[in-house]
């Protein structure tokens, strides 16, 4: 994830804040297609006795579930997988094979009384510890949903446009509050972010069309949200910030 500068955005009405995990290559594409290579060695290694299926967030696999099961890590008060090690930013795919393999002990829960991703909710989605009301969760009402935003959470989102990360932000275990150093940032060159994606200003995005938006997201997780969705949420980031469009030109015209 990019780090601290990013997270900056939130304070900058005049720029749209996109989450950390679509700032880069679509994730779907780039853990599927390691998936594949790895099931593509066992058949191998097996001599296709082996056979397996791959899912990235396209099935009905409870992927975190089996995450904790196999002890990669256990599930946060915000109901996202975390790591001593690695924090919670991370992305997660699933191999399952038709034999029976060695496997780890379930994690233990390391969240203790902290209820810090709680605290940070902006709209209060997390309504108790390990449950997400969806329909109060930015990252649902600027991904999933179709139609208008609620108007009484439209001011919550502020200047988010895609996702929100602020539980992510507030956990201790990504900001090394626990003893640990905060979470490593990906070294895998799909996953760096891109420049253009990294904060754009909201002026620069309200005006593009259909084409334009496909060449910019190309992909890119956004894209599945399709052109009309995204100019709908950068409309509200806009009314947000307090400035019609003529406002936001003048602005840039004086700078």
């Amino acid at each position: 994830f990019p780090g601290e500068e990013h997270r900056k955005s939130l304070d900058n009405p005049s720029l749209g804040y996109i989450a950390n995990y679509a700032l880069n290559e679509d994730y779907h594409t780039v853990i599927e297609s390691r998936l594949k290579d790895l099931l593509s060695q066992i058949n191998i290694i097996t001599k296709g006795k082996v056979q397996g299926r791959i899912y990235v967030d396209s099935g009905p696999v409870p992927e975190k579930a089996l995450a904790v099961k196999a002890g990669i890590g256990w599930m946060g008060k915000h109901s996202i997988i975390v790591t001593k090690d690695e924090g919670s930013w991370q992305l997660f795919g699933v191999l399952l094979l038709d034999t029976e393999l060695d496997f780890d002990e379930e994690s233990l829960d390391y969240c203790g009384s902290c209820t810090a991703c709680i605290d940070a909710c902006p709209t209060s989605a997390i309504i108790a510890p390990y449950v997400v009301d969806a329909r109060r969760c930015i990252a649902y009402l600027l991904g999933e949903l179709k139609g208008d935003i609620p108007s009484e959470l439209r001011p919550l989102i502020g200047n988010r446009i895609f996702g929100c990360d602020d539980c992510q932000w507030a956990c201790h275990w990504n900001i090394g509050n626990q003893g640990n150093n905060s979470a490593p940032i990906s070294k895998e060159p799909a996953f760096q972010p891109r420049r253009d994606l990294n904060s754009p200003l909201l002026e620069d995005l309200i005006d593009i069309n259909e084409e334009q938006f496909n060449t910019m997201f190309n992909n890119n997780p956004i894209k599945r949200i399709k052109w009309k969705r995204f100019i709908r949420n950068v409309k509200v980031a806009i009314e947000n910030a307090g400035d019609d469009r003529d406002n936001h030109r003048a602005h840039r015209e004086t700078d």
